[in-house]
């Protein structure tokens, strides 16, 4: 599937505090996405948030150890809690 844009389109990031995940993130977001952010570690999650949204994009950063299956169904819930649901403004 092509888009001609990511404006408006949903984008999760795993392994997004650093590395590859991080730059991912940063391009998906440079290019009109909301990008929501999965990895370990909070506070890089959060840095990483704030500098997407200091460069005028949108993201949320939601702390996940994906390495069980509870770990696996928690960040769905936790983005519906802390946004409303998956529609943005």
């Amino acid at each position: 599937m092509s888009y001609g844009t990511l404006q408006d389109r949903t984008a999760l990031v795993t392994g997004a505090a650093c590395g590859i995940g991080e730059a991912t993130a940063r391009l998906l977001a440079a290019q009109g996405a909301r990008v929501v952010l999965l990895a370990r570690r909070a506070e890089r999650l959060e840095e990483l948030a704030a500098k997407i949204g200091a460069d005028g994009g949108r993201a949320l950063a939601v702390p996940a150890d994906l390495t069980g299956q509870a770990s696996v169904d928690a960040p769905p819930s936790a983005c519906t809690r802390r946004t409303g649901g998956w529609t943005w403004s």
